[in-house]
C-alpha cells in the first residue's frame, strides 16, 4: 500500500472569524427556535438583515437569557481575537 505525505491544512484569522460568526449565528438561532416552539409563538418574525453579526436589533429580539449568552461569546470572541492581535477592529 502506497502512503502519501500528510495534507497541510492552514486557517487564516478571518476563517476563523467567519467561523465563529456562523456559529454565533446558528446559535441565536436555535436558541430563537426552541423557545418560540416552547412557548407556541406564532409571529413568524424573521431577521432580514445582511450582516451576520449580532448587532443591537437582532439582540433585542432576544430573551436576556440569550442576551447574556451572546454577551459571553461576544467577549470570548473579542478576547481571542485580542490574542491573536487582530482585535478592536483596528487594521493596519
Amino acid at each position: 500500500m502506497l502512503s502519501r505525505p500528510p495534507t497541510k491544512i492552514t486557517l487564516t484569522n478571518e476563517d476563523i472569524i467567519a467561523y465563529d460568526q456562523r456559529k454565533l449565528t446558528r446559535d441565536a438561532m436555535r436558541e430563537q427556535q426552541t423557545d418560540s416552539s416552547q412557548s407556541q409563538d406564532t409571529s413568524h418574525s424573521t431577521v432580514e438583515n445582511g450582516d451576520t453579526s449580532l448587532d443591537q436589533d437582532v439582540t433585542q429580539d432576544l430573551t436576556p437569557a440569550q442576551q447574556t449568552r451572546a454577551a459571553r461569546a461576544q467577549k470570548a470572541r473579542m478576547d481571542r481575537e485580542a490574542r491573536m492581535g487582530i482585535g478592536g477592529g483596528s487594521r493596519g
